[in-house]
């Protein structure tokens, strides 16, 4: 029984709509301009790595992503940024969220010049 399972895509990526969208957007210059911007780091498991007996392991390290602690920030930021080009007067964005999409999207919205409203449930855990 293998303890693990060794992903080897073969790097193609598929023709659909959301790679039409993505091939479209502006997406990686807009974040680029950010002044907080900063490439995400990849940091070797070389520990994990000898354990499984494999050459090695990397990870992004999402974890200072716009001093997030997360990869929200990206798809939050980009919307808001998308949103205000084809109406620069919203004043305020709203969401509900038990997670780190909420706090993307306040961040998103703060470094816009905008308000946001973010409704958390009671029992989200701190």
């Amino acid at each position: 029984m293998n303890d693990f399972f060794i992903n080897k895509p073969d790097n193609t990526i598929t023709p659909d709509l959301t790679t039409e969208i993505l091939n479209k957007s502006d997406a990686i210059e807009y974040h680029k301009s950010l002044p907080v911007y900063k490439v995400t780091p990849v940091v070797s498991l070389s520990n994990l790595a000898r354990k499984y007996g494999i050459g090695n392991i990397y990870v992004k390290d999402e974890s200072h992503r716009f001093g997030l602690n997360a990869f929200k920030g990206l798809g939050a930021s980009y919307a808001i940024h998308k949103v205000l080009e084809q109406n620069p007067d919203v004043g305020i964005f709203c969401t509900a969220t038990d997670g780190n999409h909420g706090k993307a999207v306040a961040w998103a919205a703060r470094i816009s010049g905008k308000k946001a409203v973010i409704f958390v449930p009671n029992d989200t855990t701190e």
